[in-house]
């Protein structure tokens, strides 16, 4: 027996489980020193990561590393102003061997300490609150999936992503979310069905610094760089059968021809298929425009002689809708969604994915819950049979007075909006008036904003794009209508400036979170929202091209 213990013990250290030393200051404060780092778990009587140096770096933003609570239907409260986050006091911290276990009444975080890395593992006891990371401000490059960037962006996953700083590097593996900067710090989040997340400092190569080198994005050497049509790309229609494609992109110095192929059903579900077709180059940059059926998903295989040598598995020719507002319009819903047809995409502007929650490209920056969109999407599909694309712009939390021309959610809208070209969706929805309500915002003053926002964008974009106002003004179970906000978004449309969208009012608590009192909706009020407008949408469609 006392052999078999020695052994263990042997085998113990030669594995390296406690081959770092975990040294007990206070009652809830460790300090940690690992072979490649030094980290610090609790202090200010909070049981969190408190700082992580990798080689002389610290990584973390000293201080920020915090549960977060939601109140009153708000998440990642620090997003936004005026909205304070809440931290948890730690009840306590427990060392168990290389673990530190930490314990509050919303969640346990266990932290396992190796030589060489840090294994966070999560138990969240309610689905109201996310563990959120804040890296320390404005020095970070990102390589993702062997691409170097010189910012954060969104990713869903943070699988085989190394944030850099110089010859220093933390690898991250683990299914939460990074979702891009805020005041130039880099922001993480674990929640519920995130619940691991390994962080091990890594020394960049010679090769990974020159992925990042020069502040600009570097790519792998390809024979076609192409730009359009990206994965999940959808593109307005402009008549029930056709819509016009984009084929877009570069070519490889030593290339001289390329050849496209098209494949997959229409909207009637008739097979269309092309043979390989001549792509004119000009240098070495290509720009076709095809007519094709209404329809989708459709396959692009771009061929160089005999070789295909780029596919773009699933892209569409359907409908796009552009969703503005504020966090009833964006992803502030109780819980992540997803499309059940798979026939929904969702863009920032630039990149397109599946349609599944959270949406990109929000204004706000925020991408910590759920949204209509995925069911929208979902019946305007069942209604239509074409692909749907959304392009959700709106501001969680944001009064009308930050939309009007000149403030930054406004120039936002118009960029996005005029990028899109004319003709290049099919609506815009409006879900906006909560925080007007709360404002006590005059009727005459929120419908005059409203239309001043609408008839600027439009005389920008260079068309009079349909534009669709719900009514809304509930607040919580005590105030569900506000009627003089009513009124206001009522008298936009007696105007003439927007068309009758959902009363979303009528969405009462039952669909409602923080235990049906909050602002913000279940997954079964986002469904019935999004399918509301779907009613609303399809009916309107249908008037247009039938």
């Amino acid at each position: 027996m006392k052999k078999i213990l020695v052994l263990i013990a042997f085998m113990l250290c030669v594995c390296g489980v406690y081959a770092q030393n975990i040294e007990k200051v206070s009652d809830n404060l460790y300090k940690i020193t690992g072979d490649t780092y030094s980290a610090q778990i609790g202090d200010y009587n909070n049981g969190y990561l408190q700082n992580l140096v990798i080689n002389g770096e610290e990584f973390l933003d000293q201080d920020m590393y915090t549960i977060v609570e939601r109140f009153q239907g708000f998440k990642a409260h620090y997003i936004y102003n005026g909205v304070t986050a809440k931290s948890l006091t730690v009840k306590e911290n427990i060392l168990e061997g290389n673990k530190i276990i930490c314990k509050t009444d919303a969640t346990d975080i266990t932290y396992t300490f190796y030589p060489n890395k840090i294994d966070i593992d999560l138990t969240l006891f309610d689905d109201n609150h996310y563990l959120c990371f804040l890296f320390k401000k404005g020095i970070f490059h990102v390589i993702k999936d062997g691409v170097g960037y010189n910012d954060w962006r969104f990713y869903p996953n943070v699988r085989d992503m190394i944030i850099c700083s110089g010859k220093n590097g933390l690898k991250l593996d683990g299914d939460c979310v990074a979702y891009g900067s805020w005041e130039g710090r880099e922001i993480l989040y674990m929640q519920k069905e995130s619940n691991h997340l390994s962080l091990e400092p890594v020394t960049l190569t010679d090769d990974q610094r020159a992925l990042i080198d020069n502040n600009k994005y570097i790519f792998p050497k390809e024979e076609i760089t192409l730009y359009s049509p990206k994965e999940y790309e959808v593109f307005q229609r402009y008549s029930k059968d056709k819509g016009v494609v984009y084929i877009e992109g570069k070519v490889a110095e030593n290339i001289d021809n390329l050849s496209y192929r098209i494949e997959g059903k229409d909207y009637k579900n008739k097979t269309y298929k092309t043979n390989f077709k001549n792509i004119p180059l000009t240098g070495k940059n290509f720009d076709l425009r095809l007519e094709i059926p209404a329809g989708g998903w459709y396959k692009l295989e771009l061929k160089v002689g005999d070789k295909i040598v780029k596919t773009v598995e699933k892209f569409g020719v359907g409908e796009i809708i552009v969703g503005t507002g504020q966090s009833n319009a964006t992803n502030c819903g109780q819980f992540y969604t997803k499309t059940q047809t798979g026939m929904v995409s969702s863009t920032d502007g630039i990149d397109w994915k599946l349609g599944d929650d959270p949406q990109i490209g929000v204004s706000d920056n925020y991408y910590g819950g759920g949204s209509l969109y995925p069911a929208l999407g979902d019946a305007l599909y069942r209604k239509l049979n074409v692909p749907i694309g959304i392009a959700s712009i709106g501001c969680a939390g944001a009064t009308i007075n930050l939309m009007i021309p000149g403030e930054w959610v406004y120039n936002n809208y118009n960029a996005r909006i005029s990028k899109m070209g004319k003709e290049g969706f099919r609506a815009v929805i409006w879900i906006q008036g909560e925080t007007d309500v709360v404002n006590k915002m005059p009727p005459e003053e929120y419908t005059m904003k409203l239309e001043t926002i609408i008839e600027n964008l439009r005389r920008n974009a260079g068309w009079n794009f349909p534009w669709f106002v719900a009514k809304v003004s509930y607040l919580n179970n005590e105030q569900q209508r506000y009627e003089p906000i009513r009124q206001a978004q009522e008298k936009v449309i007696i105007d003439g400036y927007a068309l009758p969208g959902v009363d979303m009012d009528t969405i009462g608590p039952e669909y409602r979170d923080v235990d049906h009192k909050g602002v913000h909706m279940t997954p079964e009020g986002l469904k019935k929202h999004g399918e509301m407008w779907a009613e609303i949408l399809g009916e309107y469609i249908h008037s247009k091209i039938d």
